[in-house]
């Protein structure tokens, strides 16, 4: 039950990491308040990487900056390996 938890965890995360580079792109077409860079990269590094590059790939956004890319993939890295060893 306790891996069901954790496992819904990281699905949350990963879908609230995409809805956040969604509404950062629609702020950014209406010209609003953003959401700042190191927020998105954070949710990245912290498990939501797998959202981060979905929402980079459908939304087309943050996808020219490199660094975004490797932070994103280094919490995939991170939620593997807690995956792995954790459950």
């Amino acid at each position: 039950m306790n891996n069901l938890k954790i496992l819904l965890a990281i699905f949350l995360l990963n879908l609230i990491t995409f809805i956040f580079y969604g509404l950062d792109k629609a702020y950014a077409k209406k010209h609003k308040r953003r959401i700042k860079e190191s927020h998105l990269i954070l949710m990245g590094l912290l498990g939501g990487g797998i959202g981060g590059l979905l929402a980079m790939k459908v939304f087309k956004h943050k996808s020219k900056k490199l660094y975004f890319y490797l932070f994103n993939f280094l919490g995939i890295i991170f939620l593997v390996f807690f995956i792995l060893f954790a459950l």
